[in-house]
């Protein structure tokens, strides 16, 4: 068996970068460099050739040989990536988990994040935490067969060793959007964005309905909570400065992301909403001369996320949670003038608030009466 130090010596030549040398003694190393690539390459890529890559597909996946060629195989894929930080080298390793998806899922527990601080490393980390789970391979045929003849914790088990790192906890998730840095913000809400997602997707293929509440209530545990993000809403406020500024742009492409992500929340784990206290008017401002003064794809992104949320308290009514904000007379007819004044171009989602609005302050104003027929 290949050592997993030799493999990760193979890597740092490979993918180390050469100094320009006019010294001929130095002349075989791009040679060198090209060869070992080719070979880390081989072992971590080619899944007919590569005995590394045949061992881990195979079955029996307690057994221990499989779990060592896991450990040294996942820690070389580490190394490959703080070796060369660079977008092919994020592309072959997107590459190398498509053809392991049993790599993929062990990169995933072992991943570590640094302090969740403004700088380079943590930045570049949350990237590359949410590019791997972008272009990641999605679970596996035999593990969505064990979802569905495994009990509800251990389905939920397999489904989030797919769909988020261990390291991507409730309190490093709350921590990266509280930061008062925007890019540390929209960073740790991408990673966000990508894991409810990857959620959403997987738990669509699971019939059981029994098992998708209890993954989906699960892994709101693990989630910051909505609160948070309405708050990260405030403090980037896109109406405080003047559009034109780079400020105001830092603040819309935040609240953009923050949109982004309540819809997800909203699509996949609407039971999230029972609590949360909030005018969710206030999403949009004070008033629709302010509002209008917003860049178009940001009013268009508020107005639809709005919509979003109305739908999942439309659909949430068998957790007995009632839409407040959505039946109040002024939260509607705010939101019809914001619409009706909007320079927005008329797309099909635009087009079915006004009548939304109205259905839902109709059953305000009039609500309904369970009559006899007898």
């Amino acid at each position: 068996m290949i050592k997993g130090s030799t493999l990760e010596n193979l890597i740092e030549i490979g993918y180390a970068s050469l100094k320009d040398t006019d010294d001929e003694e130095d002349s075989y190393l791009p040679d060198i460099k090209s060869e070992c690539k080719e070979i880390v390459e081989i072992l971590l890529c080619d899944v007919d050739i590569s005995p590394l890559l045949k061992q881990i597909n195979s079955l029996g996946g307690t057994d221990a040989t499989v779990l060592a060629v896991l450990q040294q195989t996942g820690k070389a894929m580490q190394t490959l990536l703080t070796t060369s930080p660079t977008l092919d080298t994020r592309k072959f390793a997107v590459k190398c988990f498509h053809g392991a998806p049993r790599l993929f899922q062990y990169w995933l527990r072992t991943v570590s994040l640094p302090d969740i601080k403004p700088n380079y490393a943590c930045l570049a980390t949350f990237s590359l935490i949410s590019f791997m789970l972008k272009n990641g391979p999605d679970l596996p045929a035999s593990d969505l067969l064990k979802i569905q003849s495994s009990d509800k914790k251990k389905a939920f088990d397999i489904i989030v060793s797919f769909t988020a790192p261990r390291a991507l906890t409730k309190n490093v998730l709350t921590k990266g959007i509280q930061s008062s840095n925007p890019l540390l913000v929209v960073e740790t809400l991408k990673s966000l964005t990508i894991v409810l997602s990857r959620f959403g997707t997987i738990i669509e293929k699971n019939p059981s309905g029994e098992k998708r509440k209890y993954a989906a209530e699960k892994l709101l545990t693990k989630m910051p909570d909505l609160q948070v993000l309405l708050a990260v809403r405030s403090k980037f406020d896109p109406y405080t400065h003047d559009t034109s500024t780079q400020l105001a742009r830092h603040h819309n492409f935040v609240v953009m992301n923050i949109c982004e992500v309540l819809c997800l929340f909203a699509n996949t784990l609407p039971m999230s909403f029972r609590t949360v206290q909030f005018e969710w008017i206030k999403l949009l401002s004070d008033s629709s001369v302010t509002f209008l003064s917003a860049p178009l794809s940001l009013q268009y992104r508020l107005l639809t996320t709005l919509l979003t949320i109305n739908d999942c308290y439309n659909v949430s009514r068998r957790y007995e949670v009632i839409f407040h904000s959505f039946i109040c007379t002024v939260m509607a007819f705010n939101m019809l003038s914001f619409l009706f004044h909007s320079e927005l171009p008329r797309s099909p989602t635009l087009c079915r608030a006004p009548r939304l609005i109205m259905r839902s302050l109709r059953s305000y104003l009039i609500p309904r009466t369970t009559q006899s027929t007898n």
